[in-house]
């Protein structure tokens, strides 16, 4: 991958970042409410409201207050919150790392998952654990992600009481009560992203044990799994890394649902507690600063697909 490609991409973001902001922009301004009353109260006089909306700059039309944020945001002031006062920049980096933390964390279980499933349901197709795969995926894929998390807090921590209901604690602080805490979450989200992973990677394992070279590998005298893991494994991770890449997006959004559940003070929270609150610059921030690290991902994955395969050239 040449750095040409690599500039060329990374300005691209740039003109994207702009038709997400102009969305998000016209979509919060559709939802019912105004700030100025919901900061003042019910009990706030028209007169109070209107000088809020006033010093909120809430008076001006909706095309002069778009383009007057996205001008501050490009010199790099994406301003401050209407509830707490704070620059937006401040509460990202604070709650960010909790989710990326669930994130990654969620990624990675669904890998340990996906893989070996998807390898082993392949190598015996047609067999009772193929089967079992092939059910475990439709269920993973039909249940949401919310739904799970509320059967595993039933089980695991109402019934069983073997782990917490909610709550959290870093793991820059503790790291063993933070996994302890993090263990029904990350599986609510593991799961779901297991079952369309390990579906790709048996599909996409079939493909390659068609292959020529596979059945020159067996006609050499490889046994089946010798040549599955040296020379069917690297080629069927290819279209695997791209679902886990894109499925990176969908557990930003995800987590939106299960940090609320499970009480995680994280991006996901903060986007719902600003949206109750009709926190316009929050909403904006956060969902530009979502947007940022989905397309740099992206990007990661494009650089992972060429170091697997070579051949691919962008």
């Amino acid at each position: 991958m040449s750095f040409s490609y690599l500039f060329k991409r990374l300005i691209a973001i740039i003109p994207v970042l702009v038709i997400v902001s102009l969305i998000t922009f016209s979509f919060i301004h559709l939802i019912p409410g105004d700030p100025a009353m919901a900061l003042l109260g019910i009990n706030a006089t028209p007169a109070q409201i209107n000088a809020l909306r006033s010093e909120m700059g809430l008076d001006q039309p909706l095309v002069l207050q778009y383009f007057n944020w996205l001008l501050r945001t490009f010199q790099g002031d994406m301003g401050v919150s209407y509830l707490s006062g704070r620059s937006i920049f401040q509460s990202v980096i604070e709650r960010l790392p909790h989710t990326l933390v669930l994130a990654l964390l969620s990624i990675f279980l669904s890998v340990l998952i996906a893989i070996p499933s998807g390898i082993i349901a392949a190598a015996r197709q047609n067999s009772i654990s193929d089967r079992f795969v092939m059910l475990f995926s439709l269920i993973g894929v039909s249940v949401p992600s919310f739904w799970l998390g509320i059967m595993l807090v039933i089980l695991f921590a109402v019934k069983l009481q073997w782990l917490p209901a909610s709550g959290y604690v870093s793991i820059f602080e503790d790291f063993s009560q933070g996994i302890y805490y993090l263990i029904l979450p990350t599986c609510s989200l593991a799961i779901v992203l297991a079952a369309v992973s390990a579906r790709m990677m048996r599909a996409s394992m079939l493909e390659i044990l068609r292959q020529d070279y596979i059945r020159t590998a067996r006609a050499k005298g490889l046994s089946r799994w010798a040549s599955i893991l040296k020379h069917g494994f690297k080629n069927s991770l290819i279209p695997v890394v791209t679902v886990i890449g894109i499925n990176f997006g969908w557990l930003l959004g995800g987590t939106v649902v299960i940090e609320t559940i499970f009480g995680i003070p994280g991006m996901g929270r903060l986007v719902i507690y600003s949206i109750m609150n009709r926190d316009y610059p929050m909403i904006q921030g956060v969902v530009l600063y979502m947007a940022v690290i989905y397309m740099l991902v992206n990007l990661l994955v494009d650089i992972l697909v060429t170091a697997l395969d070579s051949r691919i050239r962008y």
